[in-house]
């Protein structure tokens, strides 16, 4: 098909993808059928436009630099150096308006700055299929396109995640309807809104709740695209072709993945950031430690856990700078430079809003807004610990890791969080030292590991994702070449394929239950709804959205107890991010007026995390459960029940018992 046609073919076809969309939105949550489908393809066609528009943006700013790669890193490289770019660029704008046009004016000055790239980028593609067909085996490229079909499925599927409902989503929506980034009053996990966030905006704003989760689904396949393209460049292609497949015995990236979480796309971008600084130890060349320094600072703005990653990983940059180059200098301050630049607009976010670069890790937690107006000041009172209901898991130690990862973590899908058993033969890797590149690999990895462990016993496992590339060619590498020892190639390449299918099947598994028990293909072909795939995967907190929804007055003032998922919910609420609100309100005592000078008007209990928390262990003395009974009695009336969860409104002045 000539250009020209592609073109006009492309452009009818998202017109009329686009008319589906906004036939969509008319049907309401109940529908079922053909619409649905294709509004989840206009979905996946608009975040792929995104990511053309930002390696458009990447590939031109790769070509300023005199960078040239191959087609496969050029791509990887380029779109994420791009999206950085583009959350950029949003984020500045978005000071003054996120408003839908100026998002799209953003999108359209982006796509006008990159489109020579743009015009190459179908070759670019092209191109790298065309390598990925040639140097990766069937086996290992039939399980990528598997699990691609799994968590792109997945992401479509409306957002369910806790941590997604509480602010990953939640936040952004607030900008979009106050018109600009502010300072929202109810969110403790607001520093945390970054560079990906960014993003997730226009998405947001099209209408595409899943349009932020098919971004980390992208982001999170690329990881394994860059581990394919590091084995081909400083391994072998036996160990790139298998790393397509193997990568997945770690499960936890595929929940990562359907979610907007933002873990595995601060894997990718880490793991590029340690490519470009071993890229810099080979060839020589200053300009990939360049590169590394401006995708280092964009790690930063992805999350925090970034900077303890670069500590691990600052020996080895170090050493390319003092042996391997010339102008040392130069090549520090500019290294210095572009970190900084690229990672500067969130700390000031940050510093701006909320007084701390770091927050919290500075200058420590402080009230929301809304608390704060209550207490005359952001700081916490020394009789409320925010962290005594938080520790709800055991310490790191691997035998839980390996064996019983939900004890170790506090999230419900711990139970899938077992690492790949392929990590199990790490220590193989002190057979192969001849290797350096291994060596380079696993180094910061394991470093950033003991770190992250010692920084923070009771860590989340998902803060390990960092290291899961690195590790994980180097265990592979080193299995394979232990067995070359000893066996002919074409038995360790059968053996190789046995391990492979080995290590899968515990993911092989998780993703039958995501498809099946969790009606991901039903969603995915039209044959289950919106409000019915909500209903099955959130249970009683649907029946409560719907209730507060349809029920309650658009003017009303929810206060959350123990609940943090407000992103559903439209009548204004005041989430309980870190489970304080209350203990909080009673060490004040700010009962006696029932909080309507808050102007609080309903509360929203949520006993069932109490009762996890129970399961977990937790002393619930520091909860004040029994001051809250005593309020319950003095001001409140229930008005609505569902399973763990109670509505209530607060009873006016005259109607006190």
């Amino acid at each position: 098909m000539k250009p020209f046609h592609a073109t006009v073919a492309g452009l009818v076809a998202i017109g009329g993808l686009l008319i589906a969309h906004l036939s969509m939105a008319n049907q309401g949550g109940g529908y079922t059928g053909v619409l649905l489908i294709l509004d989840q393809l206009f979905a996946v066609a608009l975040v792929l436009g995104m990511f053309a528009i930002a390696a458009g943006v990447g590939g031109r700013l790769l070509k300023a630099g005199g960078l040239r790669l191959e087609p496969l890193e050029a791509l990887l490289f380029g779109t994420t150096a791009g999206l950085g770019t583009l959350a950029t660029a949003i984020f500045v704008v978005g000071w003054l308006s996120v408003r839908p046009v100026v998002l799209l004016a953003v999108l359209v000055g982006a796509a006008f700055i990159g489109r020579n790239e743009l015009r190459e980028l179908p070759l670019l593609v092209k191109d790298v299929l065309a390598c990925l067909r040639a140097r990766a085996n069937r086996l290992s490229l039939s399980v990528f396109v598997v699990v691609a079909l799994v968590v792109i499925t997945g992401a479509l599927t409306p957002p369910t995640d806790w941590d997604a409902l509480m602010y990953h989503l939640r936040v952004p929506q607030q900008f979009l309807e106050h018109g600009s980034i502010y300072l929202t009053e109810d969110n403790a996990h607001w520093a945390f809104v970054s560079l990906p966030h960014m993003l997730y905006l226009p998405l947001l704003a099209l209408g595409i709740p899943a349009g932020p989760a098919l971004v980390s689904a992208l982001c999170t396949l690329a990881i394994a695209l860059a581990m394919f393209a590091f084995a081909l460049r400083f391994l072998d292609q036996r160990t790139a072709g298998f790393s397509l497949a193997v990568l997945w015995g770690s499960g936890m990236l595929v929940l990562v993945a359907i979610s907007p979480r933002i873990d595995t796309i601060l894997a990718l971008y880490l793991f590029l950031v340690h490519y470009a600084v071993i890229c810099a130890m080979e060839s020589k060349d200053a300009r990939f430690l360049y590169l590394s320094a401006a995708l280092a600072g964009m790690a930063v703005g992805v999350k925090y856990n970034a900077l303890v990653y670069l500590l691990a990983l600052a020996p080895l940059g170090g050493w390319v700078v003092v042996v391997r180059l010339q102008q040392r200098a130069g090549a520090v301050g500019l290294v210095l430079g572009l970190a900084l630049a690229t990672a500067l607009p969130w700390l000031l976010k940050n510093a701006h809003f909320l007084g701390d670069p770091l927050y919290p890790f500075l200058g420590g937690l402080r009230l929301d807004p809304w608390l704060a107006r209550i207490y005359g000041g952001l700081a916490f009172p020394p009789q409320v610990d925010p962290a005594a209901v938080l520790q709800v898991a055991k310490p790191f130690n691997l035998v839980d890791l390996f064996m019983a990862p939900e004890r170790i973590t506090v999230e419900g899908e711990g139970a899938f969080y077992r690492p790949n058993l392929l990590l199990l033969v790490l220590p193989l890797w002190l057979l192969c030292l001849k290797t350096e590149v291994l060596t380079w690999l696993a180094g910061p990895a394991l470093v950033y590991v003991a770190l992250v462990v010692l920084l923070q016993p009771t860590t989340s496992l998902r803060y390990l994702s960092p290291v899961i590339p690195s590790l994980t060619l180097v265990a592979l590498h080193s299995y394979g070449q232990v067995w070359d020892r000893v066996l002919p190639a074409r038995w360790v390449q059968r053996l190789l394929a046995a391990t492979t299918l080995l290590v899968l099947v515990g993911t092989g598994h998780l993703s039958y239950l995501l498809a099946i028990n969790g009606r991901h293909l039903a969603y995915a072909f039209g044959a289950v709804s919106r409000d019915a795939f909500l209903k099955a995967r959130t249970r009683d907190y649907a029946d409560v959205v719907q209730f507060v929804n349809e029920r309650l007055p658009k003017e009303s003032r929810i206060l959350m107890l123990f609940e943090g998922r407000g992103y559903y919910f439209r009548v204004p609420v005041l989430q309980d991010n870190v489970i304080v609100n209350w203990p909080l309100l009673s060490a004040k005592a700010v009962w006696p007026d029932c909080l309507r000078s808050a102007g609080i008007t309903h509360v929203l209990l949520n006993v069932g995390a109490i009762q996890y928390y129970v399961v977990r262990g937790v002393d619930l003395a520091p909860l004040r459960l029994r001051a809250l009974q005593r309020f319950a009695d003095h001001c409140l009336t229930p008005i609505h029940t569902a399973g763990g969860f109670t509505v209530f409104a607060v009873r006016p002045a005259a109607a006190k018992k």
